[in-house]
């Protein structure tokens, strides 16, 4: 058994920004919405406005389609292979959600939950099953449980993974999965002498794990530093990148699948969050760099590391999402009035576009559908301070 318990993902802080001028010809947006009776509900278009973008008039045939998620409950969705549905996490198992018709299919299964964070749900390349990692177990406080379901709801299946993991996800062909472990929190010891006071880490050390298999073992292929967290695998699968941290700030890194060639893609950065393109040779990232004004902004750079190249002069809230078909990549940021938008622009640089805006909302958790013509995102209400 490896030991310990997770704290969850981090998210980008919210910060002010400027927005870049807008152009004159507006963009057809078709939003939906994907709420359930347990979140938000109701379509967007009554908070949504739409905007005018740069460059030449688009036609119809190039919209973006937006798929509301319910807020705070976005983070593990995931999209169906086909894109048909979008699957969500509820009190009582799992929602799946036709994008299309609006109808939807509840399967009875343990709640995808992990301690301090939303559990990611994963479908498996056939789109028949859905995989997730869980505390929710037939045995309690053994741990976090390794959890599959078919889509109809039969063949549930349950396998403890022998530790408490905060964040997972699975291989473009299934296995393997990958899962990290980290501390939960801390224990100040009291020294009997003159000594000033200690810190210890509760639970396991920062890792990243492999796993070939419901019955196979777990592998470490890579430890170090404070924190590691969102592993995501590469198109191929042969490497994973995720973010590394330590007391001097953060940094991108790959590691092969087998744990060989350990490589940071990036100099050392205040945080970033990290996405593939779809050919895996680059890494688009929200970084906030050591140098410059100290926000968050969108960059850049090989998938075997080099210099960072910044494509936007505006401030970014949210991961960047590549769309699969190349072409785009979204994020969110923010207007002249600090309301949300979601924008998009090109991997080069140009024809950055906003298409919506939200005023008194935070957006997160973009996922663009497997045909590259739907964005999912979520809404949330602005914290008021008292």
């Amino acid at each position: 058994m490896i030991g310990g318990q997770g704290l969850g993902q981090n998210r980008p802080a919210r910060r002010s920004s400027a927005a870049a001028a807008l152009g004159a010809a507006l963009l057809s947006i078709l939003v939906s919405s994907c709420g359930d009776n347990e979140g938000d509900q109701g379509n967007v278009s009554g908070k949504t406005r739409l905007v005018a973008h740069h460059g030449k008039s688009r036609t119809s045939s190039s919209a973006v389609h937006l798929v509301k998620l319910p807020a705070f409950r976005a983070d593990g969705a995931a999209w169906s292979p086909r894109g048909r549905w979008i699957a969500l996490a509820t009190r009582n198992g799992i929602v799946l959600r036709n994008v299309s018709t609006g109808g939807r299919r509840h399967i009875r299964a343990p709640r995808p939950h992990v301690r301090f964070a939303s559990a990611t749900l994963n479908w498996s390349p056939d789109g028949r099953t859905l995989r997730y990692v869980t505390s929710q177990g037939p045995v309690p406080n053994q741990g976090y449980w390794l959890t599959t379901v078919r889509r109809n709801g039969s063949s549930l299946r349950q396998v403890p993974l022998g530790t408490f993991a905060p964040e997972a996800t699975w291989a473009p062909a299934g296995w393997p999965l990958v899962f990290l472990t980290r501390p939960y929190g801390i224990e100040i010891e009291e020294p009997d002498g003159p000594e000033p006071p200690r810190t210890v880490p509760l639970g396991p050390e920062p890792a990243l794990w492999t796993l070939a298999g419901m019955d196979e073992r777990p592998k470490s292929i890579y430890k170090g530093g404070r924190e590691v967290r969102e592993p995501a695998f590469s198109p191929g699968g042969t490497n994973i990148l995720f973010i590394a941290s330590d007391r001097r700030g953060a940094w991108v890194m790959t590691v092969g699948v087998d744990g060989f060639s350990p490589r940071r893609l990036t100099g050392r950065l205040v945080d970033a969050f990290a996405a593939w393109s779809p050919g895996g040779k680059k890494v688009v990232l929200a970084a906030t760099t050591l140098k410059g004004d100290r926000r968050q902004h969108l960059f850049m750079v090989a998938a075997r590391g080099g210099k960072l190249r910044k494509l936007t002069a505006v401030e970014v809230q949210s991961a960047p999402a590549w769309s699969p078909d190349g072409r785009w990549i979204a994020y969110a940021s923010y207007d002249t009035n600090y309301d949300s938008e979601i924008r998009m622009i090109h991997p080069n640089g140009r024809g950055e576009t906003v298409i919506a805006r939200f005023p008194s909302r935070e957006i997160d958790a973009l996922q663009w559908s497997p045909d590259s013509r739907r964005l999912a995102y979520e809404a949330r209400p602005i914290p008021q301070s008292d």
